[in-house]
């Protein structure tokens, strides 16, 4: 397991680089640049294999449904299709990356990992 803050820091930089790579493009698309594509995917794909794994998330995945289903956490609850819940029929908290990273401590500590 990482630390809470490293967790919730390492989402929102990834965020903000999310933002960055969409403006980037933006510029692009603007300009008409063709075939041009600025991407941190790269950058992504490791950070997420990473908090993964580290995480213990490998099983589920609610990290990368925080992320790109859930728009770290600012789609959470917006509607049902929105709201996940878990193997137990349990409401999983992710409006946010603190609540995130609980639930997904508290899991990993009833599987045994922790």
């Amino acid at each position: 397991m990482i630390s809470k803050k490293l967790f919730c820091d390492t989402l929102a930089r990834m965020e903000v680089l999310q933002r960055v790579e969409d403006q980037v493009n933006l510029v692009f698309e603007e300009n008409a640049v063709k075939d041009m594509l600025f991407s941190y995917g790269d950058v992504f794909v490791l950070l997420l294999e990473v908090l993964t794994e580290t995480m213990h998330d490998e099983e589920r995945g609610w990290i990368t449904y925080f992320i790109f289903d859930l728009n770290y956490g600012k789609e959470y609850g917006t509607d049902r299709r929105l709201t996940p819940i878990d193997e137990d029929g349990n409401f999983v908290p992710a409006s946010n990356s603190e609540e995130l990273y609980q639930y997904l401590v508290e899991k990993a500590t009833d599987k045994g990992f922790i």
